[in-house]
């Protein structure tokens, strides 16, 4: 994202005297309109903070903010406009979210507090941001490394569907890939409550009976309920408590669920018998499925049929191979990841 500050008017003129204002303070840029305005945010990746007029013609102000905030939810958004009644000053709060409201004329010293107020806002909220990435980070890998130490079997899991996930996630064009490779990851968390047995047999698709099929269907919501602890983790967790939810076109189940459903029965089947009968085992269950995902899956799974899986020693991998799971180096305590 830019560091810069964006005015937007329909009058050249008013630009001209936002510049003048600034320009023994800080560079500006200007947008003639607001469909000028988001070319701008388009191709220079977002601003720190931008400056919108009320009343032109493509859309109001308003408009222009809640769409700005819809592309670029870090930039600090201000209104600079000569209609100062109430309603449009309650518009542009509820629905352009702005930092501040400005009437003109706005003098130059009131016009360069606002944006230096604006431009300190914008700092905190990329502040906070990194603060929480990194925490969020940090507690994904704790949780998968813990899983890798008491349950091998199921980190396992999690790397062999990481890569599908991830594709299908990409064929269906769907935003915040990484949230898709954490659900993968951490899916399987809950199962350090299974019993090693009974998880051998859930994952050799062999049938499980009594308490044996109570304790593996309760790992989803354990995992569930121990992330929704952790910041922005909420849509993760819901999707894992999902996991094994059958699809109803008229239920709300997280994509992210639909996605993992596929992929971790795919896994299942796969590893009793071949890639193209498990194929054949998920077409054959075609209605416990979103048929969009199993669309999009099928259609990743073809990209690999070109693919050959041979064990090899680490000295001997070369550019172009393409790792089927991740491989931890004990030696040098190092994961090297699968893409």
């Amino acid at each position: 994202m830019s560091a810069g500050i964006l005015f937007v008017d329909d009058e050249q003129p008013v630009l001209d005297a936002c510049r003048r204002a600034l320009r023994k303070k800080t560079k500006i840029d200007t947008a003639l309109g607001p469909n000028k305005a988001l070319e701008l945010i388009d191709s220079n990746g977002g601003y720190a903070v931008i400056v919108s007029d009320m009343r032109m013609p493509e859309m109001t102000g308003v408009q222009l903010l809640a769409e700005v905030k819809r592309r670029s939810p870090q930039t600090v958004r201000m209104m600079l406009t000569g209609n100062s009644d109430q309603q449009t000053a309650i518009d542009a709060v509820n629905e352009g979210d702005i930092f501040r409201f400005l009437n003109k004329p706005c003098p130059p010293d009131k016009l360069w507090s606002s944006v230096e107020a604006a431009l300190e806002q914008h700092r905190l909220i990329r502040a906070e941001q990194e603060l929480l990435e990194n925490t969020l980070q940090g507690a994904i890998q704790v949780l998968a490394d813990v899983l890798a130490l008491v349950n091998p079997e199921a980190f396992g899991r999690t790397t062999r569907i990481k890569t599908h996930v991830r594709a299908v996630a990409e064929a269906l064009e769907l935003p915040d890939l990484w949230r898709y490779e954490t659900m993968a990851m951490l899916s399987q968390v809950g199962c350090v409550t299974v019993p090693d047995a009974v998880l051998q047999k859930a994952m050799q698709d062999e049938a499980l009976v009594g308490e044996e099929k109570t304790v593996f269907a309760r790992h989803p919501a354990v995992a569930a309920d121990l992330l929704t602890t952790i910041p922005r983790m909420e849509e993760v967790a819901e999707a894992i408590r999902h996991q094994h939810t059958d699809f109803d076109s008229n239920s709300d189940i997280p994509m992210g669920a639909r996605i993992l459903r596929v992929a971790l029965d795919f896994e299942r089947f796969e590893l009793a018998t071949s890639s193209d009968d498990a194929l054949d085992r998920l077409r054959a269950r075609a209605p416990k499925y979103d048929a969009d995902v199993i669309s999009a899956f099928e259609r990743v799974i073809g990209d690999e049929s070109g693919l050959e899986a041979r064990e090899l020693d680490i000295s001997q991998l070369t550019d172009g191979m393409v790792l089927a799971a991740d491989v931890m180096m004990l030696q040098k305590d190092t994961l090297i990841v699968c893409k």
